[in-house]
């Protein structure tokens, strides 16, 4: 008759490395994260000098913008005025 194999069990006991999971856990995260970042970032602003250019210039149009609304309705501005006048007045609830 064969002789039946068997295995010698190891009486060990299996430590969980949290420091190493951890550790690799955050650096996954942080190339994620960054990816992330890139693809949200415009990639318009090439320079520090564009960027302040396009702000400076989506300022002054949002500017104008208003003042045109506030052109074609003027009792708007009125109405909002006289409302703050009166809760300067009697206190607002």
């Amino acid at each position: 008759m064969s002789k039946i194999k068997t295995r010698e069990k190891v009486k060990d006991i299996k430590v969980f490395d949290r420091a190493a999971d951890v550790s690799t856990h955050m650096k996954n995260t942080f190339v994620k994260s960054k990816d992330t970042a890139e693809q949200t970032q415009e990639p318009g602003h090439n320079s520090p000098s564009e960027y302040a250019t396009d702000t400076v210039s989506g300022g002054a149009r949002d500017t104008a913008e208003q003042t045109a609304r506030h052109l074609k309705y003027p009792h708007l501005i009125w109405e909002r005025q006289t409302l703050i006048r009166a809760q300067g007045r009697f206190g607002s609830k």
